[in-house]
């Protein structure tokens, strides 16, 4: 039987996920877009879609621990091997 949580889908593509980790852990985009080898502007786009889609407000000092919870929250849909980056 197929549960509904087996069913869910995460909210970001797994490219944001990657973003997503290295926001977690402090990185400027310059650092990001060479880790990944994607350019700084696409790494700004991701990081804002990021916070578009999980609904958190870069307005504290907070932001990094909720970007680590999220990491976590997220981390089963991605080391599954599952992609979200199909539309």
């Amino acid at each position: 039987m197929v549960t509904d949580k087996e069913n869910e889908k995460p909210p970001i593509t797994s490219r944001e996920y990657q973003v997503l980790k290295h926001m977690a852990e402090g990185t400027r985009n310059e650092h990001i877009a060479e880790k990944l080898y994607i350019a700084p502007d696409t790494v700004r786009t991701h990081r804002r879609n990021v916070r578009r889609k999980l609904g958190i407000k870069d307005v504290s000092s907070r932001r990094i621990l909720i970007y680590q919870q999220e990491v976590e929250r997220l981390r089963p849909f991605f080391e599954s091997g599952f992609s979200a980056d199909m539309p």
